[in-house]
């Protein structure tokens, strides 16, 4: 059978008896049930949004109507079911099916109407990869969401039902994919935590490749926040639950590995903002934007990529040594240096970051150009064969040579080494330079990574 034939089966209602009040059997089905659920510390009532995308809405006023639980759900039956007015056999096939696979979850335990807070903990495995060419980044981590059941209190941490409510979250910026499916995500049990309280536990562990904006104008002397924007699903919205952070905040970010031995960045620190905001249908959906704030080490770029280059365009400057009236070899050396330097350029672009505005290795790139196309067009206009007087094109010829040979290397010192020194003598676990200012424009608090603290190896 295809899956057009079972979707008209689905469809295809069976002819419904006319209406009539329960038999007494059927009443008295019922109202044990009944009873027996109530003696459940676990009852729960049926979630209205779940009935609603089983296209079972029309049940709703039913469910309302005899009150029934999820625990009495499980147990009506066939003939409870059709009993409470659900003659559709089909639709009574669906709804044990959905409660037998754990599709049917209780509704959010709020308590005096207000939405349940979810308290988020995050301990990761991995942070790596961060592509400053793509602009992304690839993590594993576990997200611990934390929340209070009173219709779990006293409940045998053994037996929680598996129909028991649960918060649904995913990580909006994932490129994997948006919904919960996206990368490599596993979904595990939901756990009692303290029968007293009603603490409940739901884990997920994620795997995923996230998009990282950055700034860097400064590049590679810059730094970043990586955030990881966990939004909830839109099963829920922000009038049922709301995602809030836990009570130690200081712990509740966590590395499972030496993140201080990131070959590129020192991981330095976290923030945390959490959100209320509408989302495109119209309903308030809330967030948890975690940053992990690093700082590039920039040694790398300044052994692999300006030291190179100085040293080309310094080589540029061999053409001031060849006499004024050698004008092949003036030419040669100059253009051979500048062909170089676009060679070496096009082999590093692949390390290099592709923006619409000039980072610090772009404006010294342009330099270094600027300079050795300079000392191609001096060095060819003082020659002898376009100035008359020898001693003179010689005694030009030194000066310019000296002249931007300084201006070269001046700017050069100018452009890295009060950065680089910057670099050297600051507190990498200082706060950063840049504003850390929350969604709703509030000032965020900044927590420092502290091994058997907050980093674990």
């Amino acid at each position: 059978m295809g899956d057009e034939d079972i979707e008209v089966l689905v469809e295809t209602e069976l002819p419904e008896e006319d209406e009539h009040e329960h038999t007494k059997a059927e009443e008295l089905e019922i109202d044990i049930v009944h009873s027996f659920e109530m003696r459940l510390k676990g009852s729960m009532q049926v979630s209205k949004k779940v009935l609603d995308k089983l296209g079972l809405e029309k049940y709703i006023p039913l469910i309302d109507k005899h009150k029934i639980g999820i625990e009495a759900l499980m147990h009506l039956g066939h003939g409870g079911l059709e009993g409470m007015g659900i003659k559709n056999a089909v639709d009574r096939a669906t709804i044990m099916a959905a409660g037998e696979a754990g599709f049917i979850i209780a509704d959010p335990p709020k308590i005096d109407g207000k939405p349940v807070e979810v308290r988020v903990k995050v301990g990761f495995a991995r942070l790596a990869r961060i592509n400053t060419v793509n602009l992304t980044c690839d993590i594993k981590l576990f997200i611990d969401l934390y929340w209070n059941d009173p219709n779990m209190v006293g409940v045998d941490p053994e037996n929680v039902p598996n129909y028991v409510w649960r918060p649904n979250a995913y990580i909006y910026n994932s490129i994997d994919g948006t919904g919960t499916n996206g990368g490599k995500v596993n979904e595990h049990q939901v756990s009692l935590m303290d029968t007293e309280t009603g603490l409940m536990l739901y884990p997920l562990e994620v795997e995923v490749t996230i998009s990282n904006d950055m700034d860097l104008r400064k590049f590679p002397f810059d730094s970043d926040a990586v955030d990881i924007i966990i939004l909830q699903s839109e099963d829920g919205d922000a009038e049922d639950w709301v995602l809030r952070q836990h009570e130690n905040v200081e712990s509740s970010v966590q590395f499972f590995y030496n993140v201080f031995e990131t070959p590129e960045w020192d991981v330095n620190g976290f923030s945390l903002d959490f959100f209320e905001s509408m989302g495109g249908n119209g309903v308030m959906y809330t967030h948890c934007v975690l940053s992990i704030h690093i700082r590039r080490r920039p040694l790398f770029y300044i052994w692999k990529l300006v030291l190179p280059l100085f040293l080309t365009t310094a080589f540029a400057f061999g053409s001031f040594f060849f006499d004024v009236n050698e004008l092949e070899a003036r030419s040669n050396t100059a253009a051979t240096t500048l062909l170089t330097t676009v060679a070496l350029i096009y082999v590093l672009s692949n390390e290099l970051p592709k923006t619409n505005y000039q980072t610090l290795i772009d404006w010294f790139l342009v330099f270094c150009l600027v300079v050795q196309l300079l000392v191609w067009i001096i060095s060819n206009l003082l020659t002898t064969d376009l100035v008359a007087n020898t001693e003179r094109a010689q005694d030009v010829d030194s000066r310019y040579a000296f002249v931007m040979a300084g201006i070269f290397t001046f700017g050069t010192l100018a452009l890295f080494l009060p950065k680089l020194v910057k670099w050297a003598m600051s507190n990498k676990f200082s706060r950063p330079a840049y504003p850390l200012k929350g969604r709703k424009g509030n000032e965020l608090e900044y927590y420092t990574f502290e091994a058997n603290k907050n980093v674990w190896y």
